[in-house]
C-alpha cells in the first residue's frame, strides 16, 4: 500500500504486483499510516483533521473528524481493538477501531504509543509521561520526563526511554524512577537483550553499550566513519548488534552480552545506505547506492544473496524483510522493488509515486506493504528494527 500528498492510498497486491484498490476520501496529504496487527485495516492521518480507518478486504472506511489541526500520528493497540491519534495541534485522542468510535481525549501530547503487551497508553506532554488506561482512557500514572520530545517503551515494558536533541532517560514503568545517561540523548539507538542493554550512536560517532536500569556504560564498540549515513541496529533476539563502520571496515556484528567482535562483512564496500536484520535474526542484509544489497549469514559474515542494480533501476536505498520473511522490499529512488526472500530474485516493481519513496511499512502478514513518499515522512513508534 502506497500514500501520497494528494490525499489517496494505494493497495497493493505483492503477489501480483497490480493496484488492487485506491482508497480515496482524504481531502489534503496523507501523512501517517499505521497497519492493524491482523493486517485487515489500516489507519490514515491526515492534513484534512481526519483520521480514517479502511477495512482493506472491503474498500470502505469510517471517519471521525478530528481538531482543528491535521492528524501527524496514529498507533493500533496490539489486539488491534484500539487506535490512539495525535494531531497538529497536539490533542491526543484514543479510539475504538470497531466503528471507530472516540473512547477518550487524552489531553496534549507530543506523541502516544501502546505498550508492547498493550496494558498501557502513554503520552508525552510538557516534560511529562502521562499513562492512560488502553481500554477506557482513564488516567493511571504520571511520570516525570523534563525537556523530552520522542516516547518508546523498551522491549520487556519495564522502560520508557524519554530523550530530547540535548537529553535523555529511562524511566522505570512500575515505580517511576528516572535514570539518566549521556547515551540515552543520542538520536540512532536500539535495545538488545530483550531491553538489557541499550546501543547507541554519540556525536563523536563511538558505539557505546548502556545498561537501561543505571545508566552505567558497559562498553565501548566501534569509531564509525565520519560520512553519513552511521547506523547501528540490534538483531529482534537482542542477541546481535550491528554497526556501520568507515568506509574500509564494512559492517561488523558484535555479541550483545559480551560487547565482543563477533565477525566483520564485506570491508571495503562503502558507504552503507541501510541494515535490516531478518525477523527471524538469522540475516543481515547492507543496502549501498551504486552496488545494491548484500545478505549475510550474521556471525559468520558468510553471503546468503546479492541483488544488483540494472540500467533502469541504478540507485538502491533502504530495504526490509517482510515478517514471514517471504519477500524483501527494497527502495530505489520512485520504486519500490520487491524480492523473492529466499533467492533474492526480482518478482516486480512497486511503481506509482512521483517522488523518491523514503520509508516502507509490510503488514503483520506480509501480504501488504505501506510506503511514503516526498520529503516528509509518516510518525510512528521507535522498534529496533526500523529503517
Amino acid at each position: 500500500m502506497t500514500s501520497s500528498y494528494d490525499g489517496s492510498v494505494v493497495v497493493w497486491d505483492l503477489e501480483s504486483g497490480a493496484q488492487v484498490e485506491r482508497l480515496v476520501g482524504h481531502q489534503a496529504d496523507v501523512w501517517g499510516i499505521a497497519f492493524s496487527p491482523d493486517g485487515r485495516q489500516v489507519a490514515t492521518a491526515g492534513v484534512d483533521t481526519t483520521a480514517r480507518v479502511w477495512e482493506l478486504f472491503y474498500p470502505r472506511f469510517a471517519v471521525r473528524e478530528g481538531p482543528e489541526r491535521d492528524v501527524r500520528a496514529a498507533d493500533f493497540s496490539p489486539d488491534g481493538a484500539h487506535l490512539v491519534t495525535v494531531d497538529h495541534s497536539r490533542q491526543a485522542r484514543l479510539w475504538q477501531t470497531e466503528g471507530v468510535r472516540l473512547v477518550a481525549a487524552l489531553g496534549d501530547a507530543d506523541g502516544a504509543t501502546f505498550a508492547p503487551d498493550g496494558q498501557h497508553v502513554a503520552t508525552l506532554s510538557d516534560g511529562e509521561i502521562h499513562l492512560w488506561d488502553p481500554l477506557t482512557g482513564a488516567p493511571r500514572a504520571t511520570l516525570p520526563a523534563p525537556g523530552a520530545r520522542m516516547l518508546s517503551y523498551s522491549p520487556d515494558r519495564a522502560f520508557l526511554h524519554a530523550a530530547s536533541g540535548s537529553s535523555g532517560a529511562m524511566i522505570e514503568v512500575e515505580s517511576g524512577e528516572r535514570v539518566e545517561s549521556p547515551g540515552f540523548a543520542d538520536t540512532q539507538w536500539c535495545f538488545a537483550q530483550g531491553g538489557r542493554r541499550f546501543a547507541s550512536v554519540g556525536e563523536d560517532h563511538v558505539v557505546r553499550i548502556w545498561d537501561p536500569r543505571t545508566g552505567a556504560l558497559l562498553a565501548a564498540l566501534d569509531k564509525l566513519g565520519a560520512a553519513e549515513p552511521r547506523y547501528v541496529r540490534c538483531s529482534p533476539d537482542g542477541d546481535r548488534i550491528a554497526t556501520t563502520s568507515s568506509q574500509e571496515e564494512g559492517v561488523r556484528i558484535w555479541d550483545a552480552e559480551t560487547s565482543t567482535l563477533v565477525a566483520t562483512c564485506n570491508k571495503g564496500l562503502g558507504v552503507i545506505r541501510g541494515l535490516a536484520f531478518s525477523p527471524d535474526s538469522a540475516r543481515l542484509m547492507a543496502t549501498h547506492d551504486s552496488l545494491g544489497a548484500y545478505v549475510w549469514e550474521p556471525d559468520t559474515c558468510r553471503l546468503l544473496g546479492r541483488y544488483e542494480p540494472d540500467d533502469q533501476n541504478p540507485r538502491t536505498g533502504n530495504g526490509l524483510f517482510s515478517p514471514d520473511e517471504a519477500r524483501i522490499a527494497l527502495i530505489s529512488d520512485r520504486v519500490v522493488r520487491i524480492l523473492h526472500g529466499e533467492t533474492y530474485e526480482l518478482l516486480q516493481d512497486l511503481d506509482g509515486h512521483d517522488d523518491t519513496v523514503r520509508r516502507l511499512w509490510f503488514s503483520a502478514d506480509g501480504a501488504r506493504l505501506t510506503t511514503l513518499s516526498g520529503e516528509r515522512s509518516a510518525n510512528g513508534t521507535s522498534s529496533a528494527a526500523s529503517s
